[in-house]
């Protein structure tokens, strides 16, 4: 994740996703008749060091489907 504003790019690197919510068994989603999902979550672990500046950090994360 990068910093917001600010004059260097200050960076946090997230990384162990995992997921949790009511539509999860293990590591699968359980998707309803309709093909959604309610309840899926996503958490990652933040690498945060005593070095970092204080701020709003952002970043993306891209998930992809495997539908069988």
């Amino acid at each position: 994740m990068l910093r917001s504003g600010g004059n260097s790019p200050d960076e946090i690197v997230v990384d162990t996703f995992t997921l949790g919510g009511d539509d999860i068994s293990g590591s699968t989603v359980d998707m309803g008749a309709s093909g959604s999902v309610s309840d899926m979550r996503v958490g990652p672990t933040a690498h945060v060091l005593a070095e970092d500046v204080a701020g709003d950090y952002s970043g993306t994360a891209t998930f992809s489907l495997l539908y069988q």
